[in-house]
């Protein structure tokens, strides 16, 4: 039987990997949930949420900084050491996608910072959140489908094929790929994800900000359902992907150690979400600081060893 781990070295790496994934998505879906508690504000007229909005604005600025930085120096080193993936067949997929992220992440810079001089302009101010978000998740789409093409086995680009030939054949992904539940998980997750940080922030400025004790017990229990409701939809996609994953998954029973793995990885979220259900239903929020706080180690946890599973799956590592 194939061994779990074949170098010391791939949890560690894997760790990393998913505790970076879980910022990035955090950073990229927040868009969705800051927009949503704009509208919320002026549905029900409640300041609160519009409060929440802004500080959870300016945690995925801060945070998208750091990704993004990270991802450019991955990047520049890419270019240097291998320069013809920037020159190959797969440039326009590749440009296209690094282009969305950026300009969604310089829209999501200017919905932050506007959020005062467009105080009296809230539909212009929103319209760069919408324009942010949407480029978010436009970026996504394009980065997995690319690199559902990169990992293809018998890929076969002629480097001669025109640009626009080759993108269209990039994201023209069947149906039954499982391209789209990975879609699914990514971004339901990465909501989750931008909730259960967006807690730990709340927490980090609570003295700094001071909003007063009513916001605070307010804004928890809403950032906790924030958290609960797409990191509990989110098992949905991830256990169609274990399922859809049969074919490489021999046998496909509680005997091979890498389904136990992997249903493994779908669970250890449920804990979080656990937590969150606490604070979200408590009277006093703000008493359930350890479940806030272990809430993304749970997470990073949890992704780690779906990730881990899947790539020893699939050989990848």
């Amino acid at each position: 039987m194939t061994p779990l781990i074949t170098d010391p070295l791939q949890p560690v790496f894997v760790i990393a990997g998913a505790a970076f994934c879980v910022c990035l998505m955090a950073t990229i879906c927040s868009p969705a949930l800051t927009l949503f508690s704009q509208i919320l504000a002026s549905a029900q007229k409640k300041v609160f949420y519009d409060k929440f909005a802004r500080q959870l604005a300016t945690m995925a600025t801060t945070l998208g900084v750091l990704c993004f930085t990270t991802m450019a120096a991955g990047i520049l080193h890419t270019a240097l050491e291998e320069p013809a993936l920037f020159e190959g067949p797969l440039r326009l997929p590749l440009m296209a996608a690094l282009g969305t992220l950026t300009l969604a992440f310089a829209l999501q810079v200017i919905y932050s910072l506007t959020w005062n001089s467009l105080k009296k302009n809230k539909a212009l101010h929103r319209l760069f959140g919408l324009f942010a978000g949407l480029s978010m998740f436009t970026a996504v789409f394009l980065s997995l489908g690319l690199k559902r093409t990169v990992l293809a086995a018998g890929l076969s680009i002629p480097s001669s094929a025109p640009a626009l030939d080759t993108f269209l054949a990039v994201y023209s992904i069947p149906a039954q790929s499982v391209f789209w539940p990975l879609l699914a998980q990514a971004l339901l997750a990465g909501t989750g994800a931008a909730g259960a940080l967006g807690l730990c922030y709340l927490l980090l400025r609570r003295e700094a900000d001071n909003y007063g004790r009513d916001y605070y017990n307010f804004s928890t229990a809403y950032c906790a359902r924030c958290a609960l409701i797409p990191s509990l939809l989110q098992t949905i996609p991830a256990a169609l992907l274990l399922w859809m994953s049969q074919p490489v998954l021999s046998p496909f029973a509680l005997e091979n150690p890498f389904v136990l793995l992997w249903a493994a990885g779908i669970a250890i979220p449920l804990l979080a979400c656990a937590g969150w259900m606490i604070v979200a239903v408590s009277a006093a929020p703000l008493r359930h600081k350890p479940a806030m706080i272990t809430a993304p180690v749970l997470l990073v946890a949890g992704y780690a060893v779906q990730m881990f599973a899947a790539l020893r799956v699939y050989a990848l590592i």
